[in-house]
């Protein structure tokens, strides 16, 4: 159990041995003049949460759809889409931190189920439904897939399933992926009655040695804060943009592209997923651009100074030697604005982030994507705020290279 206390306000008082009223001693001592503690924490739940989550669930559901989501969270130890860590964690966070008062935050570390998003599995060779022939390879015996063609509570199909993919699949290369559907029974539905229902499927990866099952369990941060007494969910993912993945934010989103000159856009790339821009035309054909890539408007204000932006980004083309990002600094930017509407530049609303070397690709490949983070604490507690990615080039430099950015995060809390 991780319980860490970061800052703490207020007046404690103790050795005071006093058994009357304060307010009799003391003139103008009031409700609003008692002592606070306020405070922020890093809390990850552990086993015995989930139970505590589950049983004041249990004791407030109204129908077994609200029980069966009670007792689940016992058993399954996390939270899922559907549900929602923001409803159910604060069953647990009154009693944990009952001493903390209004203002007092937590970034609470916790599992989280995600399946895999099997749209993304197109091509019909890698999903396949285990036949009666398939089970019975996985042995015949008591206690064995083949004995009644189905997999059970006791008869693991992470066991088996992986160990047949590796024969059925000798020559499978690193990275492949496979859909595999198959029959789970519970003691209580008879062999022979199974219905189609109880067809599961399961997304396995070849790591080059073994087939393994997608990690749908993944630790999660989230982030609530004490208002009027009650635990109040503020997602730590702040903002996302500029992703491919249509669970947490599609596409360009609420981007706006802003041409101050040149022919230049930027634009979405279909096949591979992310913003784009180059000024080069063909053969020694270069465009003067100048783009930005202006970010929908958030806030700040329930933020601590732990926030930061996350994005990443490649570059090439930009005529810089080997080991030199002259070209390449000099033409890609990231800036912020407090008062800028997000429609049109100006100038003198806009401030250039700083970034660290670290954050920037070589600009000579494709392949050397780099996550930058830049912190934005300056800006805690503000509104309106605007990221935008600024593009240049110039027909005179003998150069026009290609910027390409995607996912665009903003988090709370930097590991």
């Amino acid at each position: 159990m991780k319980k860490t206390l970061y800052f703490l306000t207020g007046l404690l008082f103790a050795g005071l041995f006093i058994s009357c009223d304060v307010n009799e001693q003391f003139d103008g001592l009031d409700e609003a003049a008692r002592p606070t503690n306020v405070a922020s924490y890093d809390y990850q739940l552990v086993n015995a949460d989930y139970d505590e989550i589950s049983k004041s669930a249990l004791a407030i559901a109204t129908n077994n759809a609200d029980s069966a989501i009670a007792t689940g969270i016992k058993t399954n130890k996390y939270f899922s889409e559907s549900v929602n860590v923001a409803i159910y964690a604060p069953f647990v966070l009154k009693n944990l931190f009952k001493y903390a008062d209004d203002g007092s935050d937590i970034l609470l570390t916790y599992n989280y189920f995600e399946a895999y998003d099997t749209t993304k599995i197109t091509n019909a060779t890698n999903k396949y439904t285990l036949l009666a022939a398939d089970y019975d390879a996985m042995g015949t015996g008591s206690g064995q897939p083949g004995q009644n063609d189905y997999f059970s509570a006791s008869i693991k199909y992470s066991i088996y399933i992986p160990i047949w993919l590796k024969i059925k699949y000798p020559y499978a290369i690193t990275g492949d992926i496979k859909l595999i559907r198959y029959m789970f029974n519970t003691p209580a539905i008879p062999p022979a009655t199974i219905p189609t229902t109880n067809l599961i499927k399961s997304v396995f990866t070849f790591d080059g040695t073994n087939w393994i099952e997608y990690p749908s369990i993944t630790s999660q941060v989230a982030k609530f804060k004490q208002k009027l007494g009650v635990w109040t969910f503020i997602d730590t993912d702040i903002l996302v943009g500029l992703n491919a993945n249509t669970q947490i934010g599609s596409n360009l989103g609420e981007f706006i592209p802003i041409s101050v000159e040149g022919a230049a856009v930027w634009s979405w790339d279909v096949s591979y997923k992310y913003m784009k821009i180059t000024g080069y035309l063909s053969g020694p054909i270069y465009n003067t651009n100048e783009d930005w890539l202006v970010s929908p408007a958030f806030n700040l204000i329930e933020r601590s100074d732990s926030v930061f932006l996350s994005f990443d980004h490649v570059g090439n083309f930009f005529g810089d030697p080997s080991g030199v990002k002259t070209n390449f600094k000099k033409s890609i930017s990231v800036w912020v604005s407090t008062t800028s509407d997000g429609l049109s530049i100006v100038p003198s609303e806009w401030t250039k982030l700083t970034m660290a070397e670290k954050d920037y690709p070589s600009g000579r490949s494709w392949y050397d994507w780099v996550t930058a983070r830049i912190p934005l604490s300056a800006y805690v507690g503000q509104t309106n705020i605007r990221i935008a990615f600024k593009y240049n080039s110039s027909s005179e430099d003998g150069y026009a290279g290609t910027w390409e950015v995607k996912n665009f995060y903003l988090f709370e809390k930097q590991d």
